[in-house]
């Protein structure tokens, strides 16, 4: 596309590199979510074996209390890093629209004062307000070599 400034699309790669970010934080945090439940299934199955031959559990049952309680704080924190990428994805999408509006403004500001003839001398029309040699300014190229036998 012409006409777009250099960071085009620069905030929607900052997001979508957060999102992702997020997304690998949340697969870790599911990851230790799934070996909590499964250390807590497994102290549960050993307290209720320990009460089927009376032994005691106070420890088991206050280590699986801890392994709850920590697997939903990581449930939490699983459930805020998906909604930070979500977040950051809908600001990105925002922000490419209003960078893709502007730019297409500008375009079209650009292609309407190209188009136009803006100055007339001694009636004759000049194509962007250059004028022609001999009218205090030389065009185009004739300047360009005139710049470079002065120096």
């Amino acid at each position: 596309m012409t006409g777009i400034s250099g960071n085009y699309g620069y905030s929607l790669q900052q997001a979508m590199l957060s999102a992702n970010s997020a997304m690998m934080q949340a697969k870790v945090r599911s990851s230790v979510k799934n070996q909590l439940d499964g250390r807590a299934g497994v102290l549960k199955a050993e307290m209720k074996q320990d009460g089927a031959t009376g032994g005691t559990s106070k420890s088991k049952q206050e280590e699986l209390e801890r392994v709850q309680k920590a697997s939903e704080e990581v449930a939490k924190d699983q459930a805020g890093a998906l909604e930070k990428a979500n977040q950051a994805l809908e600001e990105a999408a925002k922000a490419d629209k209003k960078e893709i509006s502007s730019s297409k403004k500008a375009e079209k500001e650009d292609e309407a004062g190209s188009s136009k003839i803006s100055e007339k001398k001694d009636g004759r029309e000049t194509p962007g307000g250059r004028l022609y040699p001999g009218e205090g300014q030389l065009a185009g190229e004739e300047k360009k070599s005139a710049l470079s036998l002065r120096a």
